[in-house]
């Protein structure tokens, strides 16, 4: 998966798996993801701006969890 996101061009993966980090060897990437503590839609819609946030702040190979309000 990652390296069909970077070969597609992909700056930035959200997901909600919580073991993306021991799915994948993140350290290397040019892919930066997104990890949300949930994929609740209700939640999600409700902790729109933390994804935003996260979004605006990534840079190639990072890993930004966020905790999506309860």
């Amino acid at each position: 998966m990652l390296r069909a996101a970077e070969e597609a061009g992909f700056d930035a993966i959200l997901t909600a798996d919580q073991s993306i980090r021991y799915q994948q060897n993140l350290t290397r990437s040019r892919v930066a993801f997104i990890v949300l503590s949930d994929n609740d839609e209700r939640r999600v819609r409700d902790g729109i701006d933390a994804v935003r946030s996260a979004i605006s702040a990534i840079a190639p190979g990072m890993v930004i969890w966020v905790a999506l309000p309860e």
